[in-house]
């Protein structure tokens, strides 16, 4: 660093002796202003603590005409009263968090199989295609048709089968029960014979008590001669 500026400085002189006196006066005064210049260097210590060096020189005037530099050299120690002003802090947002990754897609499970439903299947046959006329025994074409039966009731877990025979208002009453009853025991009896648990087959005759038409005609009696097979079991549907 470098200084500039005026030193005003004031001198006095006294003199003794009666010679000196008698040519200048015994006292004599000067003051006057004159230039200064100095250059330095500081040190910081720390915010508040500095060493700083100066060499300065300016002229000096005495009281008889003389003139003179002083140069003055000065080693310091600075203490600096009060804090140093600080920027006021600058706030820097913290960056921003990442998006949490989207949970992984969850596969739904299958739904649960479906419990088995229990179901009602019930079957007419006509006693022509079973028996030849008053008779019990199953025909071979009657035989094809309660296979056709079996197969359709595959899948089927079986409780329970009734095969009930019913015939026209022909003949006798009581005939006709026994034959109905008859029928319905040699349907039984095939089934039986193809795998069927004989304990849950139940058979009935209803003779002429249950007619499903009118049998003053051909066709109404056709259609009262009959045999039913009715299964209750249960059997898994797939959607």
């Amino acid at each position: 660093m470098g200084r500039v500026g005026a030193n005003y400085a004031k001198t006095s002189t006294h003199f003794s002796g009666n010679r000196l006196a008698a040519v200048t006066g015994p006292d004599q005064s000067e003051h006057k202003f004159n230039p200064k210049a100095g250059v330095g260097l500081e040190y910081k210590l720390n915010e508040a603590l500095a060493l700083r060096g100066e060499v300065e020189r300016y002229r000096v005037n005495d009281a008889v005409g003389n003139r003179g530099n002083v140069d003055l050299l000065s080693v310091s120690l600075v203490y600096k009263l009060g804090r140093p002003a600080h920027s006021a802090p600058v706030y820097v947002p913290p960056p921003a968090a990442e998006p949490a990754p989207p949970p992984p897609a969850v596969t739904p499970l299958p739904p649960p199989p479906k419990a088995p439903q229990p179901t009602s299947e019930k079957v007419s046959f006509a006693a022509e295609a079973l028996f030849d006329f008053d008779k019990s025994a199953v025909k071979p074409d009657g035989k094809a048709a309660l296979d056709d039966l079996l197969t359709k009731l595959r899948g089927m877990d079986t409780e329970v089968m009734v095969t009930v025979g019913h015939t026209d208002s022909v003949g006798a009453n009581d005939y006709n029960q026994k034959l109905s009853l008859r029928r319905a025991e040699a349907v039984k009896a095939y089934l039986v014979s193809k795998g069927v648990d004989a304990s849950r087959i139940y058979t009935e005759g209803k003779g002429e008590t249950q007619p499903l038409a009118d049998n003053r005609t051909a066709d109404g009696r056709a259609k009262n001669r009959r045999v039913t097979v009715e299964v209750v079991g249960t059997r898994s549907v797939a959607k």
